[in-house]
């Protein structure tokens, strides 16, 4: 404080200019229901693939067996009024692919898991184009019968009687996507009782190396169907089959991405959902017959 004259007087307080504050612009604030995107996230979805017109471009080599010829373009409606039986694994009949397609199951089989291979090979026959694979017969009936390994205990009598359910069901064809080397009395039996119905039967001709056919592709009137990769035939493929069909990379539906198949499992499917399209075209196709057993 001041003394003047004898007397107090309160000293005026000065007020201390502080620095001013500097400011920065606050970040961007952001979204919390936006998130970041992934390389590549923006790109479209590849669209299906129809087997029909992939059938009809994939290269045909110049072999000394007859090739499976690619349907008719006839779309959505292909194979419609037509049963189509394939014997082997489960599929998932949830796939977007599979979930509106006309697909009957056989109650034999529906303890068996789904797998990817056998949710692709119905799709060459019965997919309805949604985000993998359009099949050959979209409109056609698929009966499903899964019957677990061909080669485990008791497999024929399995076999056998999801035959027998097919052949009761209608099936115009059936196509059995796997071989083995050990031959089957019963399977043998129940496929001639099949084919006498006028049921057109197919078989993979077998992996197994060219010199061997597969059972039961080597069963005398069974459709025995190998494969090739658009040059020759695969290597581990047979070559005493009746028909050749495209078994290497070959598109299907598959459960994250689009399935990429090779064998003569999948020429097989192809061989079976040619020939229904020619049938239901009124263009039976005329094919090969083997007379030995």
């Amino acid at each position: 404080m001041t003394i003047t004259r004898g007397i107090e007087t309160p000293m005026t307080p000065t007020r201390v200019q502080r620095p001013a504050r500097r400011t920065e612009p606050h970040p961007p604030r952001l979204d919390s229901r936006a998130r970041p995107s992934t390389p590549g996230e923006d790109r479209p979805r590849p669209r299906p693939v129809d087997l029909t017109a992939w059938l009809a471009d994939a290269p045909g080599p110049e072999l000394p067996l007859p090739l499976v010829p690619a349907p008719p373009a006839a779309g959505t409606g292909a194979g419609a009024g037509r049963r189509v039986a394939m014997i082997g694994g489960n599929a998932h009949r949830d796939h977007p692919d599979l979930v509106r397609a006309d697909v009957i199951a056989w109650p034999g089989g529906r303890y068996l898991r789904p797998d990817e291979r056998s949710t692709a090979h119905a799709s060459l026959l019965v997919g309805q184009g949604v985000v993998h694979a359009r099949g050959l017969v979209p409109a056609a009936t698929l009966l499903l019968a899964a019957v677990g390994s061909p080669d485990a205990n008791g497999a024929d009598l399995q076999i056998a009687k999801a035959v027998r359910w097919a052949v009761v069901g209608g099936a115009d064809v059936v196509v059995l996507p796997f071989g083995r080397q050990r031959l089957g009395r019963r399977l043998t039996t129940t496929l001639h009782a099949a084919m006498a119905e006028g049921v057109q039967v197919f078989a993979a001709a077998g992996d197994l190396g060219p010199e061997a056919l597969a059972f039961p592709a080597s069963i005398t009137g069974v459709v025995a169907v190998t494969a090739h990769d658009g040059v020759q035939l695969l290597p581990q493929c047979s070559q005493y089959a009746d028909l050749a069909a495209p078994g290497f990379d070959v598109p299907g539906a598959g459960l994250r991405t689009r399935a990429r198949l090779q064998g003569s499992a999948v020429a097989a499917v192809l061989a079976a959902g040619s020939h229904l399209a020619w049938c239901e075209a009124g263009a039976r196709p005329d094919l090969p017959s083997r007379t030995d057993a």
